[in-house]
């Protein structure tokens, strides 16, 4: 009678590599802060490997930049904030895990130590189209399309007070926000959120 050995090989791989500066220049008063990553990861499972899994590959990207400006009661804040990932599982092809254009810039003016009067102004949207899967009558899953690049698009303006009681802590108090609402395109693509007005959107 013979005998063998059945060895079942897990791979599971994810690496990360991540950049920061931050510079602060004194003669200009400004304080910049900038950040850049990239997450890859991997997971292939052996089809004895009787736990279950399913084989992927995924990666998420990020930038970060911070420049702020600060002279006796006069403040100027600006950030750039883009995320980017997606994910392959085997079976189901490449989807979005993450999707975001943020853009903010700020002015503020003492009125004390710890209050002080801002605005602002800020931009939201993401780089590619959106799906929602859902399964049809015969359980294949279809992607339907729920957003684009400034589909929605969001243009906030912030008008109030900010308290800041310590560096590392900031609340703002905006009483008075308008917001712009953005759909390119909006000639029926956006139908899955709603046929009359998606996003608020005639």
């Amino acid at each position: 009678m013979s005998k063998f050995t059945l060895i079942t090989i897990i791979v599971l791989v994810s690496t990360y590599a991540q950049g920061q500066v931050i510079r602060v220049d004194s003669t200009t008063y400004w304080k910049k802060y900038f950040r850049t990553g990239l997450n890859i990861n991997q997971a292939s499972f052996s089809s004895n490997w009787k736990a279950g899994g399913v084989n992927s590959f995924g990666f998420n990207a990020l930038l970060n930049y911070k420049a702020s400006y600060k002279k006796n009661k006069t403040s100027w804040d600006n950030q750039f904030d883009f995320l980017y990932g997606m994910v392959n599982n085997q079976g189901q092809g490449y989807r979005k895990t993450l999707d975001r254009i943020y853009m903010e810039t700020k002015v503020g003016h003492d009125l004390n130590e710890k209050w002080s009067l801002t605005t602002s102004v800020n931009f939201l949207s993401q780089f590619t189209k959106g799906y929602k899967y859902d399964k049809d009558a015969n359980g294949v899953e279809t992607g339907t399309l729920i957003s684009d690049i400034f589909a929605p698009a969001f243009i906030t303006s912030a008008w109030g007070f900010e308290y800041h009681p310590v560096i590392y802590f900031k609340l703002t108090l905006s009483p008075f926000s308008p917001r712009v609402t953005i759909v390119a395109d909006n000639n029926g693509r956006f139908d899955a959120v709603d046929v009359v007005k998606p996003y608020g959107v005639n």
